[in-house]
């Protein structure tokens, strides 16, 4: 196996195992807020802790911040798993695929930085940059599978 791809792996790894973490950050985080601003989902949560049943703005903010991860997360696995099967074909076809290894890592880390970013900027109500980093992401995730499609397609 070329050194490169084995690259192109332990940094899949690595972003999907921080992507994964920062998914459960995110739920925790609702938990705290709930906590924190005693709002509960039912009446014996109510009834318990004192509070209201019913979400206040940060539990719906911490909520939607949550949602929007746990939405971009799958996209970005079976996104970044065709890449690599992508780039494996063409690997098999062309003399010196390195370049689509670096283009993967690249693009990988790109777009865990960017809903880290977006996690951040969400939580704290900061714009542009809850959209700037939606957007970067969002292009990234794009361009990996359309990279993947060409890749495989120009090597056919």
């Amino acid at each position: 196996m070329p050194t490169m791809f084995l690259d192109l792996v332990k940094t899949w790894v690595v972003c999907v195992g921080v992507a994964c973490m920062h998914t459960a950050i995110l739920g925790f985080n609702v938990g705290r807020l709930r906590g924190v601003h005693k709002s509960w989902l039912t009446e014996e949560d109510k009834v318990k802790n004192g509070g209201i049943v019913g979400d206040v703005p940060e539990v719906q903010r911490g909520n939607a911040a949550h949602r929007n991860q746990l939405e971009n997360l799958p996209l970005f696995i079976g996104s970044s798993v065709v890449f690599i099967f992508a780039t494996i074909y063409a690997g098999i076809k062309k003399s010196d695929p390195e370049g689509d290894y670096q283009a993967g890592c690249v693009l990988f880390v790109v777009w865990t930085f960017m809903r880290l970013g977006h996690s951040v900027a969400y939580l704290n109500a900061l714009q542009p940059w809850r959209t700037v980093c939606f957007l970067v992401g969002q292009l990234t995730m794009f361009t990996i599978s359309l990279y993947a499609i060409i890749n495989v397609l120009a090597n056919a």
